[in-house]
């Protein structure tokens, strides 16, 4: 009996930034323009039972809308044994702080993790890092109510985009 391993290539990804809307279309490079359009929709700081806060005064704890910021093109990283292409995208929350979002796809297949867990990632794989830095958190004061953040929603929209014929 014969076995033949093969061995695909790493994948090539191309980004196309949609101008400044926030939304970036991550296609493989040898397909064309068909691929996984992705949006960076809003982030909003919320309580413990996920209700928004900091939505009133002059700090505001939300972004509606992630259009001005500006994407990164994707760039050939190493994950531990794994190769990915990564997307960076950053953006300040004025008064609040900053959140950064790395997008990976990973290019090879293998393990990715923390320093305590690894899991099994296959070519073509989506992961995100996401980072707030030099956040504030909300005790905001609302009428005679305080309004304290416990989490962060970050609504990212993930849609398939083909390739107009």
């Amino acid at each position: 009996t014969t076995t033949t391993t093969t061995t695909l290539p790493p994948l090539k990804v191309v980004v196309d930034v949609q101008g400044q809307s926030g939304k970036f279309t991550v296609f493989e490079e040898s397909k064309g323009g068909s691929g996984i359009q992705i949006t960076m929709d809003a982030l909003r700081e919320v309580d413990a039972q996920g209700n928004a806060v900091g939505t009133s005064g002059s700090t505001k704890h939300s972004i509606n809308t992630f259009a001005p910021q500006s994407i990164a093109a994707a760039e050939m990283v190493n994950l531990g044994n794994v190769t990915a292409n990564k997307i960076a995208f950053s953006s300040p929350i004025e008064g609040v702080g900053q959140i950064s979002v790395d997008t990976y796809v990973m290019a090879t297949d293998g393990l990715v993790g923390t320093p305590s867990e690894t899991w099994a990632v296959k070519r073509g794989d989506l992961k995100w890092n996401i980072q707030l830095s030099s956040w504030t958190w909300c005790g905001c004061s609302k009428g005679k109510d305080t309004e304290e953040g416990a989490f962060v929603d970050l609504d990212v929209t993930l849609a398939r985009r083909r390739e107009k014929e």
